[in-house]
């Protein structure tokens, strides 16, 4: 049900929240290799019509792989109790510049000099369609499924 489905997205959420600063995102590429890079987790409350979100620069290659294929595969790993996290997603390239202007980070302005004001500032919003998390064990289970 929903409530279950739900639930099973805050707990993830909770869980991004404890992971390393950086997770590994991969798209798929024109001639349908996977291509992973890294990207710095943003706080997955902050950004609502999406379960998780990235920001990036509208000219990168994801974006433009994003745009042809919206599957994307997100890894986390949270050193603090050495789990991982793998998530399976559809997203969307999102420039609205009321939502940039309210989130931006000063810790961004490594990747846009420019500021807030950079038109090309692009976030990614995931809907997530599945979630596994490993344990220190290597015993895995399934946060979301089937949606």
């Amino acid at each position: 049900g929903e409530g279950a489905r739900s639930g099973s997205i805050g707990e993830l959420r909770r869980l991004v929240k404890r992971c390393d600063e950086a997770a590994m995102l991969a798209t798929i590429s024109p001639t349908g290799t996977l291509h992973a890079r890294p990207m710095m987790l943003q706080d997955p409350d902050e950004l609502a019509g999406c379960d998780l979100w990235l920001v990036t620069h509208e000219a990168t290659p994801k974006v433009q792989e994003i745009r042809r294929e919206q599957q994307v595969c997100l890894c986390c790993r949270c050193s603090a109790d050495h789990s991982y996290l793998s998530i399976s997603a559809a997203a969307r390239a999102n420039r609205d510049r009321g939502a940039v202007e309210k989130l931006w980070r000063p810790a961004w302005q490594a990747w846009f000099p420019a500021g807030a004001s950079d038109p090309g500032i692009t976030l990614l919003e995931l809907t997530v369609e599945r979630a596994d998390l490993w344990d220190a064990t290597g015993a895995s289970r399934a946060i979301v499924s089937g949606r």
